[in-house]
């Protein structure tokens, strides 16, 4: 449906459509795209915006920030990762000056600010309305914004931030008080009543890739659908029935030369090409483990088969090397070791991985666990996948809270070996990178636990707030083969369980 056949029918039922009617504001210019019609009539706490490039993002954003700044005392905020990025020309703040520049509101560059005169129902002068322009920089959420209280906020380019900075700014969206009655709303009070009516919003609108580009994309479940205007293709769209997602394009927006803007996109790499031009969410480039370094191994009958599909050379070994476990112990189902606060990093979970070592040092992985219990329950887990797998060793991480859990494993009579990582998780993950580049690293064609070790291990980036459960135990499988493959060492002793599949290359 087309904005003006929305009007049309809004103007022949205004009974029917009247709650079809976004707040609008004299200080916007222009009327919303259909894309941005649909985003400001959200009735949702919580919404994102954008996919392509060129989709009117930036314009939804602030169109949302300028809804209410009407109602004395409201408070908006629109953020990005740096000021620069704030700053750039035609960015959201280039863009609030065109804007708001010939207005009545009121610019205050040393808080990046703007001020909005208000009117009580009485007619007096109100508290003046806010739209601040924010940026998280070098540091967090939490630490620049702790004491701030909104009713509206926004992120920019969602996919450049940290999921523990988004969440963070949920707690500071509150209602607006009323100047007599504060937080307690007299139901006979108006003024009371036009600050209630102010609804609670947390926006959000990007382009896919960056840093944040899967935790974005699993929030708000952006998945693929077939695309109706072009038969066996598909788009991305969401299926958060409480977080929707309204996917837009550059043909969304009749602001843009879009002949002109799909001419420079075209000009980009494939990956970059595929997110700003298509809004294509199932492609990354950011992560050290890179998809096409991936080689799979599927089952046939009590072999495996080191291929997909059971195609390519077969070279049948009657036993592997060894089967060993890797273990990253989190510190309870709550927090994990090293997580600052509640906000700064998610909490970990305990990663049980089991692999198999062929003769010529491939690793297969045939197993994982993930779950977040507190350490007295993690040996319970530990016994399944030993009773399962009966690995020759695990090597656990014995480091900080996680010496309590190799202690108790050991204590228990399991074989565990200790692992002292490298504090920098980008070098203790090099042996797993330069192993999978070489295509020594098996992952299963199919099994219930492969979605979540994907999803980790092909949008891991290094940085320290990124989950990276999973991660550590591929670091530490692959740094206990490296030093014996490189020396062309062959264990003298076969440990394999009889039921485990034959190993079929």
């Amino acid at each position: 449906m087309s904005l003006e056949d929305l009007k049309g029918l809004i103007e022949k039922n205004p009974n029917v459509y009247d709650g079809l009617r976004p707040k609008w504001s004299p200080y916007i210019p222009h009327d919303p795209t259909p894309k941005q019609l649909a985003y400001l009539l959200l009735p949702h706490r919580e919404a994102f915006y954008g996919g392509a490039a060129g989709g009117g993002k930036s314009d939804a954003l602030l169109m949302g920030a300028l809804q209410h700044v009407d109602v004395p005392g409201y408070a908006a905020m629109i953020l990005r990762k740096t000021l620069s990025d704030l700053k750039q020309p035609g960015a959201l703040l280039d863009r609030a000056h065109s804007w708001l520049s010939n207005t009545d509101a009121k610019w205050v560059a040393g808080e990046h600010t703007y001020y909005f005169p208000t009117t009580e129902m009485d007619g007096s002068p109100g508290e003046p309305s806010k739209i601040t322009f924010g940026y998280i920089g070098q540091t967090d959420a939490y630490t620049r914004y702790q004491g701030i209280e909104l009713q509206y906020c926004a992120y920019d380019e969602l996919t450049q931030h940290w999921e523990d900075d988004y969440l963070y700014l949920f707690s500071r969206l509150r209602r607006n008080k009323c100047p007599e009655h504060g937080q307690e709303p007299d139901p006979k009070c108006v003024n009371c009543s036009r600050r209630s009516g102010v609804p609670i919003r947390m926006r959000s609108a990007s382009n896919p890739g960056g840093v944040g580009h899967q935790w974005v994309r699993d929030r708000f479940d952006i998945g693929e659908a077939p695309d109706p205007d072009n038969p066996g293709q598909v788009r991305y769209v969401g299926r958060h029935k409480d977080r929707p997602y309204i996917p837009a394009y550059i043909w969304d927006n009749p602001f843009l030369d879009q002949e002109e803007y799909e001419i420079g996109l075209d000009q980009l790499d494939p990956v970059t090409r595929a997110q700003l031009k298509s809004g294509d969410w199932g492609i990354s480039s950011d992560s050290r483990f890179k998809k096409s370094w991936a080689k799979y191994y599927s089952v046939r009958g009590d072999s495996i088969v080191m291929g997909m599909d059971g195609k390519g050379e077969v070279h049948t070994r009657n036993k592997l090397l060894r089967v060993f476990g890797t273990i990253d112990p989190a510190a309870s189902s709550k927090e994990g070791p090293g997580d600052k606060d509640i906000w700064r990093k998610m909490p970990s979970h305990t990663v049980i991985s089991i692999w198999g070592l062929t003769t010529d040092y491939n690793l297969i992985w045939l197993d994982m666990v993930r779950f977040r219990k507190e350490i007295p329950e993690i040996l319970n887990e530990v016994r399944k996948s030993y009773r399962s797998w009966q690995p020759q060793y695990f090597i656990v991480e014995a480091t900080g809270l996680g010496k309590g859990a190799f202690q108790m494993l050991q204590k228990a009579g399991l074989p565990v070996r200790p692992v002292y990582p490298h504090y920098d998780k980008l070098v203790r993950a090099t042996d797993a990178m330069n192993r999978m580049e070489q295509g020594r690293i098996w992952l299963p064609q199919t099994a219930g636990w492969k979605e979540d070790c994907e999803k980790e291990l092909f949008t891991w980036t290094a940085h320290p707030h990124q989950q990276d459960d999973i991660i550590d135990t591929l670091a530490y499988a692959a740094a206990d083969v490296s030093w014996e493959a490189s020396h062309d060492e062959r264990s003298t002793v076969e440990i394999y369980s009889d039921d485990l599949p034959t190993v079929v290359r």
